[in-house]
């Protein structure tokens, strides 16, 4: 499921954009850093379930 982004400017660090779940509005995120899934797994190698 894709994210809902809100760019705008900082004086400091120039162009940020916030990633927010569209169901709940939780930020994710940068565009460059957010957190699109999580999981977790009791064995190495296995794929998480959600």
């Amino acid at each position: 499921m894709p994210g809902v982004d809100l760019p705008f400017k900082a004086p400091s660090s120039g162009d940020i954009t916030w990633v927010f779940d569209p169901s709940s509005l939780t930020c994710l995120g940068s565009k460059k850093t957010a957190l699109l899934a999580v999981g977790a797994t009791d064995q190495l190698s296995r794929v998480p379930f959600r």
